[in-house]
């Protein structure tokens, strides 16, 4: 494990493959997870879903072949309430990420603040 933040550890990026479950620290873009950082700091704990993937895992999910997640420059997390939503959304937007809206969770990534919906 390598401390990446005040508040973000390299597990949280791990891919959640059953069969890799590995994580790539020279591929995780530490300025993308200190912009998450910022976005912790102001939100409170931040449940990430799915960091990093491997190329399987992201065509199990159903990923984009050009998916941020296998840069290591995409996360998604627990949404919350509306309440929480809302200011995730504000924040990524915010903070020059593109914000992505599925059900049950947000994504951001690093691409130039776009908002996406995810079905």
């Amino acid at each position: 494990m390598t401390q990446m933040t005040k508040n973000f550890d390299s597990r949280e990026f791990n891919c959640k493959c059953s069969k890799c479950r590995h994580y790539q620290p020279e591929i995780i873009d530490l300025s993308f997870v200190e912009t998450l950082q910022k976005i912790r700091d102001e939100l409170g704990p931040m449940i990430i879903t799915s960091g990093y993937r491997c190329r399987e895992h992201n065509e199990i999910v159903g990923g984009s072949k050009n998916s941020y997640h296998l840069k290591g420059w995409a996360v998604d997390i627990i949404a919350g309430d509306w309440p929480r939503r809302i200011r995730i959304i504000k924040m990524g937007l915010e903070h020059g990420l593109t914000v992505g809206l599925g059900r049950g969770f947000i994504h951001l990534d690093r691409r130039d603040n776009q908002i996406m919906f995810h079905y």
